[in-house]
């Protein structure tokens, strides 16, 4: 199996990579593991004129984070090459049988400037400012999550108003990892819920793409942990929120709050962030119920019908995650989207979606260029 995967773009203004990154299997300790990672990290950015100021973006998916947390931090992966980057670390095993599998999204542009604030980071390209935002409470019981959801929210505003952005105009991607998610969720859709009433975000405004799933934090007692995208000085036609009403219906219908993807355009380029997409239909029912092989057709072809509302289709994929419930169906998905997306940088992670029955949950990222 293929280490590494890497889709590149090019404008005149950027070279935007994306590379799905994983260790070799005779590597079995987490410390090997991590050693193998930076090797092929630092070949990979040698072969591609790429540097760590480069990185965007880097999402590191762990078997284990409680135990792990110190080992990565300490390595020298994270603690020098990645020190910098917008970084996302959450506890969902990767499938393929090691410890940590990474993410990245790189972009070269002689207009870039990044610094942080506080627990993000800020990325200034051209005239947008990008920020990433991790928040990761403390252990709480279960009849906290609710407001814990809220205050999360509510912390993300204060940061972005630092910055004359507010989470209602500039917020345009979350990700919510919930640990108990088949108990959970519905105390984390409550507490989004009611920040977004309280906001002005409603059916007749917009929502957020989202992705909400399960995934765990680097120490016991921790319920939940969030991850925020915003963009600044985006004019409103910039930004679309996707539909496809003959295949997914819109999510308020039964009772939860998030777009089911957006299109950030930008003059050389277009993002396309798909939310978490089930096999779901345009009545919000769950279908092709124990079939994992034909909820990944209906997951296809329902991002397919998303992609098409932002003039894009499957071919424009940059990256995605595969978000499996059952480990004993990590081979049947890793066949399925080595044959069908042979080149596209993925990784298949163990993590519960929101529905027992819905045994896969896909998100990615897109991009076009512009007609």
């Amino acid at each position: 199996m293929k280490h590494h995967k890497i889709y590149s773009i090019r404008t005149a203004q950027r070279c935007e990579t994306h590379i799905s990154l994983r260790p070799s299997e005779a590597c079995y300790s987490i410390g090997a593991q991590l050693d193998d990672l930076l090797e092929a990290y630092l070949r990979l950015l040698a072969e591609l004129e790429l540097s760590d100021a480069d990185i965007f973006l880097a999402k590191a998916f762990a078997s284990d984070l409680i135990n792990q947390n110190d080992s990565l931090r300490a390595h020298p992966l994270f603690a020098q090459h990645l020190q910098k980057a917008a970084l996302s670390i959450v506890e969902q095993p990767p499938l393929d049988g090691s410890k940590i599998n990474l993410l990245l999204w790189l972009i070269q542009s002689p207009q870039r400037h990044s610094f942080r604030i506080d627990q993000a980071i800020c990325t200034t390209i051209g005239e947008h400012t990008h920020v990433f935002h991790s928040i990761s409470p403390p252990a709480a019981t279960a009849d906290q999550v609710e407001q814990q959801t809220f205050e999360a929210f509510a912390e993300h505003d204060r940061l972005l108003k630092q910055l004359n952005m507010n989470l209602a105009n500039d917020c345009m991607r979350t990700w919510i990892y919930v640990k108990d998610i088949d108990c959970d969720y519905g105390a984390m859709v409550g507490g989004r819920n009611r920040y977004f009433k309280a906001h002005n975000l409603s059916p007749d405004t917009h929502f957020i793409a989202s992705t909400g799933i399960g995934g765990g934090g680097d120490a016991a007692g921790k319920r939940l942990g969030f991850d925020f995208y915003a963009v600044g000085s985006l004019p409103p036609a910039a930004v679309q929120y996707l539909h496809a009403p003959t295949h997914l219906n819109p999510t308020h219908q039964y009772g939860v709050a998030f777009e089911r993807g957006v299109r950030i355009g930008y003059a050389d380029i277009s993002h396309i962030f798909i939310s978490g997409t089930a096999s779901i239909n345009n009545r919000g029912e769950c279908i092709n119920s124990g079939n994992t092989i034909r909820q990944l057709d209906r997951v296809f072809e329902n991002i397919d019908n998303l992609l098409r509302d932002a003039s894009a289709n499957l071919s424009h994929i940059a990256s995605m995650t595969i978000y499996l419930r059952d480990i004993a169906d990590a081979s049947i998905a890793r066949n399925y989207i080595d044959n069908r997306f042979p080149t596209v940088p993925a990784l298949i992670v163990l993590a519960r979606v929101c529905r027992p029955q819905w045994l896969v949950e896909v998100e990615c990222i897109a991009a076009i260029l512009p007609n």
